[in-house]
């Protein structure tokens, strides 16, 4: 069954301004090939995302549905996460009219000659996926036990963002299982912190690395983990680095 909500819902993951809902049930009043505007992302580009928007008469069991003012529009499980936040806005400029996505998870650039092989390269991690099937469960462990800051949830679909240490950590049930590491200070106290809330470690902590070469920090820095499951069976290891002492 898809989700479907009114665009006046809070928390609605993608909105539909007045003008955009207005000029999208004219067009649908007018189609004779569709009942619905699909909007899809594509790719990225030089500013940001890239979209198709197509009239379809068919939806998904899976498809997000927004209805606004005589306006269908659905997005697929696939582009949902990458438009969270965002508004579909109708705009005019030289060119007449159009529908635009404000994406706030896009990273917009000009556009001002031809791309160089640096604007292609990625020069940071950006968003890790993890696969929850309780996100209530999934949000406290996150929060109260891993303890990174919680940035928002958004339901429907249900999901869930976390800053780990500037990578957004996303809960999603369509996301695959992973395995995720985080840096600590002091892993033993970390270790016995969380054991005292009731979570069972499958080992460690224990020294997995000891850097003798200096390849990924000062020579014999070595780096030490402990592994648990959060409550959708991913594993999670949390590291400290231990520097040689002298």
């Amino acid at each position: 069954m898809n989700i479907a909500v009114e665009e006046t819902v809070s928390g609605a993951p993608v909105k539909l301004s007045d003008r955009a809902a207005e000029r999208i049930a004219k067009l649908l009043s007018e189609s004779e090939s569709g009942t619905a505007l699909r909007v899809a992302v594509e790719g990225g580009g030089c500013s940001g995302f890239q979209y198709r928007f197509d009239f379809v008469d068919d939806v998904a069991a899976d498809d997000f549905v927004i209805r606004k003012a005589g306006a269908v529009v659905v997005v697929d499980p696939m582009s949902l996460p990458y438009m969270t936040g965002s508004e579909i806005d109708l705009v005019a400029d030289l060119m007449g009219e159009g529908l635009q996505v404000n994406n706030p998870l896009a990273s917009p650039r000009a556009a001002a000659g031809p791309v160089s092989p640096s604007d292609v390269r990625a020069n940071g991690l950006h968003q890790i996926a993890v696969r929850t099937t309780d996100l209530d469960a999934s949000i406290a462990f996150y929060r109260d036990v891993v303890e990174i800051p919680f940035i928002a949830r958004f339901d429907p679909p249900g999901i869930a963002f976390f800053d780990a240490g500037g990578t957004r950590l996303m809960l999603s049930a369509d996301a695959p299982a992973a395995q995720v590491y985080f840096l600590v200070d002091d892993l033993d106290a970390a270790h016995a912190e969380i054991s005292a809330l009731g979570h069972t470690f499958e080992g460690g902590p224990v020294m997995v690395h000891r850097d003798d070469r200096g390849q990924f920090a000062p020579s014999g820095t070595e780096e030490w983990m402990s592994f648990l499951r959060d409550p959708s069976g991913n594993l999670v290891g949390l590291v400290e680095r231990r520097r040689p002492v002298g």
